[in-house]
């Protein structure tokens, strides 16, 4: 690399942005099509940090905890808590699972916390009846465990 930039004077920075060429290769993938889409590079996911309202980490992945929530614990619990005045709609509920995966990928190393090592808990008072009729409707199931506790599991909801 160091020898290249030498011999063609290009400098790092150019070489190094291979985000603009992508994105003006795929423009000109649909270019026939280009009436029907629209582009936004480098697309800012929030406007402040991304914060998880509270992460357990189960220090004795063994132990058993006896509390109805924590007995779901598994080693990382990513645990989001709605006030009364907050919804708790699907938008709420996929930020919350996308809090999780952005942890799980925020390792150290490679697979660091196995995905199958997390929990994600969503916090409020009553139960979200709106939220359970949507994700039946996209296909999850909802079990109760306890009481006021639900288990939710289900399909990924993008195309991959």
């Amino acid at each position: 690399m160091e020898k290249f930039v030498e011999e063609c004077g290009e400098s790092e920075q150019v070489l190094k942005d291979w985000h603009s060429g992508f994105a003006s290769a795929v423009e000109l993938e649909f270019l026939e099509e280009s009436a029907e889409l629209e582009y936004e590079r480098e697309y800012l996911l929030n406007s402040q940090p991304l914060r998880i309202d509270l992460l357990v980490i189960k220090k004795n992945t063994e132990a058993d905890i006896q509390n109805c929530i924590g007995r779901i614990f598994k080693k990382y619990n990513v645990v989001e808590y709605k006030s009364l005045g907050d919804g708790l709609n699907i938008d709420v509920f996929l930020k919350v699972l996308a809090y999780a995966f952005l942890y799980k990928v925020d390792g150290k190393m490679v697979d660091e916390r196995k995905v199958d090592e997390i929990t994600v808990s969503l916090i409020r008072e009553g139960k979200p009846n709106a939220l359970f009729k949507k994700l039946k409707d996209l296909g999850f199931t909802i079990t109760r465990k306890f009481v006021g506790v639900y288990w939710i599991s289900g399909p990924v909801l993008l195309s991959v």
